[in-house]
């Protein structure tokens, strides 16, 4: 059938991801829900008003230039007007945060540019031939514009005459996504049977499957099913494996279960005390959190794990030394195993309740964007002295649990730790799905976490078990 399924589409491509071998190629489907348009859409109108209509768009489109004498400059300003202005959706920033080699696609719009313009710093947009030769030196999250820009209407392939002359006009496009198919996994989104803008770019490149490297797109059952079989089979020539679905919104599916495999690997630990531990002594919680640091990086040193933590009052230095002697010991990169998000002491040293809204809200905006980097969150403790010397629960590890679970991350509070963690733990134990999509072993191990005799080693041994699982061992949540 040379298709495959979600679930294994997910894994694939998900490995391409932690090996940083992975691109995607974006079609209209994706720019749909922003604009309201696909091909027929969009030439109809012109195609109309010919004396004779024709089943093929582009060359309709054509023969309304020609034989009404318009300026194809002109329509194509006109056309670009159409893209402009659009909103990017969840799609664009799911794929805008993946750590995606290149961007290739046949729309004109900006919404992949403006989704990875806002989660980026830095992106270098590809529209012309000439956009080779002036791009700098260094180039990152490139966005390979095929066919043109709406910001330079006059880079647009829409024609006939325009694809009669691509491999002329656009060599430099060609011969580099040559290069991507031969060393990278492509994940194709936003086509249809029959799409005219990939049938061109995949004959020009005249690709095959022997280039060794396997690509996938996400194509959606017709009703034509035989003739959708036969393209299938074509595609699986050129080194392309489809996965069927029935409705578009499982593209957004796809992406989200693809984020959340990927960033299953990203750990944030969320943690604080003022000295006082519950049923732990000071010496075994901070084993805790240096063994949970040195084991992270160690079992999983030939995989992508990586740690995120705000260096959490108390106890946050045991877990990064933890860390450390395990990126010291097996010669890695502590930049790329470990993230650091440090709360300024000025922070601390204001009580709560006298926290002005704005020093609040700049706050949480810095603890968001340090929980958008991880994908799992174990929350452990969480108590603090308030302005009068008593011990209480922790707000911030409140709050952090809060921005986790909004922002969709598997959330773990471990409340056999106690304090904040222990209130948390209580909420998601009431009602853990609507916490965590996981599996029933996953469910089984936080319940493991949260029964009042476990010892600390056994907290670090669950916690191992649960990453495997969700980054390593998918299986489905019904299993």
């Amino acid at each position: 059938m040379h298709t495959i399924s979600k679930e294994v589409l997910i894994r694939k491509y998900v490995e391409s991801l932690e090996d940083r071998c992975a691109s995607a190629f974006i079609g209209a489907g994706l720019s749909y829900d922003a604009s309201g348009l696909d091909w027929n859409g969009l030439v109809k109108p012109y195609i109309q008003q010919l004396e004779e209509n024709t089943d093929d768009p582009i060359l309709g489109l054509q023969y309304f230039v020609t034989q009404k004498n318009i300026d194809k400059i002109e329509l194509k300003k006109e056309i670009a007007q159409k893209f402009s202005n659009l909103k990017y959706d969840y799609r664009h920033i799911i794929l805008s945060k993946l750590p995606i080699r290149n961007y290739w696609t046949t729309n004109f719009d900006a919404l992949i540019e403006d989704a990875l313009t806002d989660t980026h710093e830095s992106r270098d947009i590809m529209n012309s031939n000439d956009s080779f030769i002036s791009a700098a030196e260094r180039r990152d999250n490139i966005v390979y514009k095929l066919h043109g820009d709406i910001n330079s209407p006059e880079s647009i392939v829409i024609l006939k005459d325009d694809y009669y002359a691509y491999n002329k006009t656009h060599n430099h496009f060609v011969t580099a996504l040559k290069n991507e198919f031969a060393t990278n996994t492509m994940l194709f989104l936003g086509y249809a049977l029959g799409d005219p803008d990939i049938l061109n770019i995949l004959n020009e490149l005249n690709l095959d499957s022997d280039t060794k490297v396997t690509h996938y797109m996400v194509l959606k059952k017709s009703q034509q099913a035989k003739k959708q079989q036969y393209w299938i089979d074509e595609l699986h020539k050129e080194g392309i494996i489809t996965c069927l679905i029935d409705e578009y919104d499982e593209v957004e599916e796809i992406l989200q279960g693809i984020y959340q495999l990927y960033m299953a690997r990203k750990v944030f630990v969320s943690g604080s005390s003022c000295g006082e531990y519950g049923k732990f002594t000071a010496d075994e919680a901070h084993r805790i959190f240096y063994n949970l640091g040195y084991r992270l990086i160690n079992e999983f040193k030939d995989q992508d794990v990586s740690i995120v933590s705000g260096y959490g009052l108390g106890v946050g230095p045991s877990l990064v030394e933890g860390a450390a002697e395990a990126v010291a010991t097996n010669n890695l990169d502590f930049g790329k195993r470990v993230l650091i998000y440090p709360f300024p002491k000025m922070y601390y040293s204001i009580p709560s309740e006298e926290r002005t809204p704005e020093l609040e809200e700049h706050f949480k905006n810095y603890r968001s964007k340090m929980i958008d980097k991880c994908g799992v969150a174990f929350f452990l403790f969480g108590n603090k002295k308030d302005k009068n010397g008593n011990i209480v629960i922790a707000d911030g590890l409140i709050k952090e649990f809060e921005i986790a679970h909004k922002q969709g991350k598997y959330v773990f509070p471990i409340g056999s730790t106690g304090w904040a963690a222990e209130v948390l733990a209580d909420k998601v134990l009431a009602n853990y799905s609507s916490y965590n999509n996981t599996s029933k072993e996953v469910e089984q191990l936080f319940l493991e976490l949260n029964l009042p005799e476990i010892t600390g080693d056994q907290i670090v041994d669950k916690i191992i078990q649960i990453i495997d699982l969700l980054a390593y061992r998918v299986c489905d949540s019904d299993s």
